[in-house]
């Protein structure tokens, strides 16, 4: 993980705490909301149970003094029916008033046709003197000529009747419908009789008349409440807050629901959250810029300045230094202790230079001196061990030369081969006198333990191309070229070999074999069309791959 991606991590880290305490708030502000919306909703259902009630009232005292009149005490008729008439006219509301007896038959009466009684209706109004609320009654089935009927107990000269006035429900809705408008857009009045039959339903009044489904706990609960309605168990597909009065509640015989819309209620809520997260997550993206900013300017600029300086110095630049002032504590004391130790370790590595130098002098010295051991010693003593003596000879110089090649160089890991190789064979050449050599090499460069065995096989192989080949004007012809990975070597002059000579154990064969398999080459002898070319192929690289030993 970089030290960019940790600061990241780290301004993540430290706008966690405020996300989490922006998604606590938004779940407190939803509970808060939603509780205050079931509660309004309750509210707003007690605030219509209770006029509703204070309706109900009124009708009852204008029922009950109704009830008083001499004509309809008496049942005397025709004025108790003129009288039951004047009264309905006067009465906003009421769609027709009738006297019945014990079974509900009309003993006198005014308005629209006689309508069924339930016999639970009857028994209401006769167990209690108060004013009795009988279930949704259409004449026909006609939602036009929908009323609930209101009753009480009166005493006639028939002992015991009932006075019932019928509330006339779109009278009701009407009445309801200015209030309604009040309430937030998608919101539900729904009144409910003792039979489940939805009695008032704005809007969607086309449910009245049918029975109440899904809720039907609302007409028997034991007291008011509130709950969040299911959107697809309703008839609109609206999800509501239902504020509740049951059956027992006042006035007793009807259940009201007012349901205000959840997403009216919750929008605002829903928009606070909106805006605090796009206030979050723009403070987040600012946060996340400004740490980028930072960050490159305190760690990549000095970082990549140190990493420069490490690079070239591991190229062999040993004045590379790390330069970019750092505004952090930190990155300064590591470029100021960088170029301490890289001001040390020049001052070491010149001091290894010139101890190398001097190692090497001393080498090449005691090479040319055994060389020159070598050639005196040959000047004394007879053929064949002057021949041999004088190969030594030239061995040693090439290993010599290479020792020279490698002080060059200044300690670099590699000798181009190249040069030392056209060098080489001008030295030989010279020593040679009869013998041409012409170098044909590509840049090729090799480790110290490769370039050394090699310069022995060159040595050796351009020393027997001049002493064994045929004295004409074709030269000798070296040539160095890189194929891949791996390094060819061929050596070719004008001349012949006897058969089985790749097969003889002669020092100079043996010691080019040995020195081949140092190399973890291969060797190819060929002698064909008046020509002899020795070909040596190698890996370039010491070390070997991977998954090998």
């Amino acid at each position: 993980m970089t030290l960019r991606t940790r600061i990241y991590l780290l301004v993540a880290l430290a706008l966690g705490p405020a996300l989490a305490l922006f998604v606590f708030d938004h779940y407190r502000d939803i509970r808060t909301r939603v509780a205050d919306a079931e509660q309004q909703a309750l509210q707003s259902a007690l605030l219509v149970s209770a006029e509703v009630d204070q309706l109900l009232k009124g009708f009852e005292n204008l029922i009950r003094v109704t009830g008083h009149a001499p004509m309809v005490k008496a049942l005397r008729q025709p004025e108790c029916d003129g009288f039951l008439l004047h009264v309905q006219k006067t009465i906003p509301g009421i769609a027709w008033l009738r006297i019945v007896d014990r079974d509900g038959n009309v003993r006198c009466g005014s308005g629209a046709a006689s309508l069924p009684l339930s016999k639970t209706f009857l028994e209401a109004m006769l167990a209690s003197e108060e004013l009795a609320i009988g279930n949704y009654s259409a004449s026909g089935g006609q939602p036009q000529s929908a009323v609930l009927p209101l009753g009480i107990r009166v005493e006639t000269r028939e002992e015991t009747s009932f006075l019932i006035a019928a509330l006339g429900l779109d009278w009701l809705r009407a009445h309801f419908a200015s209030r309604f408008a009040a309430l937030p857009k998608n919101s539900s009045l729904t009144i409910v009789d003792r039979d489940g039959t939805i009695v008032l339903r704005l809007p969607n009044f086309d449910r009245e008349g049918k029975p109440l489904r899904n809720y039907e706990y609302v007409v028997n609960a034991p007291q008011p409440g509130s709950f969040r309605s299911i959107a697809e168990l309703n008839a609109d597909g609206i999800a509501r807050f239902l504020g509740f009065t049951p059956l027992s509640a006042p006035p007793r015989g009807l259940a009201i629901a007012v349901g205000l819309p959840q997403e009216a209620q919750l929008s605002a809520v829903r928009s606070a959250a909106i805006r605090n997260y796009f206030s979050m997550g723009l403070v987040a993206l600012l946060a996340f810029i400004a740490a980028a900013a930072a960050g490159h300017a305190l760690i990549n600029r000095p970082t990549h300045d140190l990493l420069g300086a490490i690079d070239r110095w591991r190229k062999g630049d040993l004045s590379a230094r790390a330069t970019a002032p750092s505004t952090t504590l930190e990155f300064e004391q590591l470029r100021t202790a960088f170029n301490a130790m890289a001001d040390d370790l020049t001052v070491a590595l010149k001091h290894k230079d010139m101890l190398l130098k001097e190692l090497s002098h001393r080498v090449i010295n005691s090479l040319q001196m055994i060389s020159a051991m070598f050639r005196l010693q040959a000047r004394s003593e007879q053929e064949p061990l002057r021949t041999r003596l004088d190969k030594a000879s030239g061995r040693v110089d090439a290993v010599a030369l290479t020792y020279k090649r490698m002080q060059t160089v200044g300690g670099v890991d590699t000798i181009d081969f190249s040069a030392f190789l056209r060098e080489l064979c001008n030295n030989l050449s010279s020593a040679l006198l009869r013998t041409r050599c012409l170098v044909e090499a590509d840049q090729v460069g090799l480790e110290p333990e490769k370039a050394l065995p090699l310069s022995i096989i060159v040595n050796e192989l351009v020393t027997n191309a001049s002493k064994y080949g045929v004295n004409s004007d074709e030269p000798i012809r070296v040539k160095l070229s890189q194929e891949g990975d791996a390094c060819r070597l061929t050596v070719r002059n004008a001349g012949t070999l006897r058969a089985d000579y790749g097969k003889s154990d002669g020092f100079g064969i043996s010691m080019i074999r040995f020195l081949v398999m140092q190399l973890r080459g291969t060797l190819d002898i060929a002698s064909n069309d008046g020509f002899v070319t020795f070909a040596v192929c190698f890996p370039l690289s010491s070390r070997p791959g991977p998954g090998k030993e």
